[in-house]
């Protein structure tokens, strides 16, 4: 936007997370990151929790810490609630989840939505 300026309104994009999304684990995860960093999260921010949080269930549905054992619990990663939506890992071990919509609305960025993939 601060290189675009006024060009840039009206454009549409997909983002992995928005602040502004009011969904309850959403809106917690924001609290507490501004209470500790003083600014709000980045969609980097929320995919690292996910990342994390994904690891931790791995371990546990795993009953180990073998390397094998995670990776085959990771790869087995079906609706996991994560911040960025919903998260399932499919046979080619990519996460399909959600992506948010924003829009560039008077040189400010803009939550439109969710679309479910």
């Amino acid at each position: 936007v601060e290189v675009a300026g006024a060009s840039a309104d009206g454009a549409y994009f997909p983002v992995h997370f928005s602040p502004e999304n009011t969904g309850a684990a959403s809106r917690g995860f924001v609290e507490r990151f501004q209470r500790r960093f003083s600014k709000p999260p980045t969609g980097v921010s929320a995919l690292a929790f996910d990342t994390v949080q994904l690891l931790a269930d791995a371990l546990r549905r795993s009953g180990g810490d073998s390397p094998a054992g995670i990776r085959t619990a990771l790869a087995a990663t079906r609706d996991f609630d994560g911040l960025t939506g919903r998260i399932t890992i499919d046979t080619e071990r990519n996460a399909r989840k959600p992506a948010v919509i924003i829009a560039v609305r008077g040189g400010v960025f803009q939550f439109l939505g969710v679309v479910e993939p």
